[in-house]
């Protein structure tokens, strides 16, 4: 199953994840808590890109 979310559109997806997040988390969405979830997020986006590369046989 493909996402059709390309590379350059993570940063969006992480930012409204993000926002939703916080959204939810309300006043326990501390500053230390959001930074840790934008790098846990980053990682991961990494991740997701390497491996939809492998999977769809683009360059990476």
């Amino acid at each position: 199953m493909q996402t059709h979310v390309l590379p350059e559109q993570y940063p969006v997806v992480g930012e409204c994840l993000l926002q939703a997040m916080k959204d939810v988390l309300g006043e326990t969405a501390t500053e230390s808590v959001m930074a840790a979830w934008t790098e846990a997020y980053q990682a991961l986006s990494v991740v997701f890109i390497n491996r939809e590369h492998q999977i769809y046989g683009e360059e990476g």
